[in-house]
């Protein structure tokens, strides 16, 4: 059985196995690594606004939603050869899924991040709004002789786009929730004594 993934004829799973196992080493030591830690948060504080110019959509949608549609097309492969082209096309429903749940999740790890910096909100609208587009052109494709890839689609889908913006919401939605004082909280002033009762 071969299995080819390609975007105009390069082939990606050299790129993306390394790439998750990478990040995959790389998160054990950021969360083992308290210095490292401490001097990430620092950088990223100071050149925040740097990050969110356009780095989101390329890290979310081109490299994490790439290499993890690159494994999942070989998983599939493997396990589902019926998915795979030329005896079907079922693989695009699997990248329509991943793509999906990146571009949720990704979007959510923004939200936290700009508020873990206190950004202003205008920075979480240029986000989404970013991630919208790129999530609205973005398309999966699967060619005459079997390769598969990402593509820029001919028109925009806007159930693609409305994905960041949906997990842009619940994350509002939950934040504020969460900030939010019970409603039968009694209040400081109530349980403070009175100047005359002393």
């Amino acid at each position: 059985m071969n299995i080819h993934v390609s975007v105009n004829g390069y082939s990606l799973w050299i790129v993306a196995v390394p790439f998750l196992i990478y990040l995959a080493i790389g998160a054990a030591v950021f969360a083992t690594n308290r210095p490292l830690r401490q001097w990430w948060k620092l950088a990223f504080h100071r050149f925040a606004p740097v990050y969110f110019l356009g780095l989101p959509p390329i890290l979310f949608y081109f490299f994490i939603c790439g290499s993890v549609s690159v494994l999942a097309a070989l998983v599939c492969g493997l396990a589902f050869p019926g998915l795979m082209p030329p005896r079907g096309n079922g693989i695009l429903h699997v990248y329509k899924a991943v793509e999906w749940i990146v571009g949720f999740f990704g979007m959510w790890l923004c939200a936290r991040a700009i508020d873990g910096v206190q950004l202003p909100r205008l920075w979480f609208l240029w986000t989404v709004s970013i991630m919208g587009i790129v999530a609205g052109y973005r398309e999966a494709r699967i060619d005459a002789l079997g390769e598969m890839g990402p593509k820029i689609a001919d028109s925009f889908d806007w159930f693609d786009a409305s994905i960041p913006f949906l997990a842009a919401g619940v994350y509002l939605a939950v934040v504020r929730r969460a900030k939010s004082p019970p409603a039968n909280s009694p209040s400081p002033a109530a349980d403070s004594p009175s100047p005359s009762s002393s």
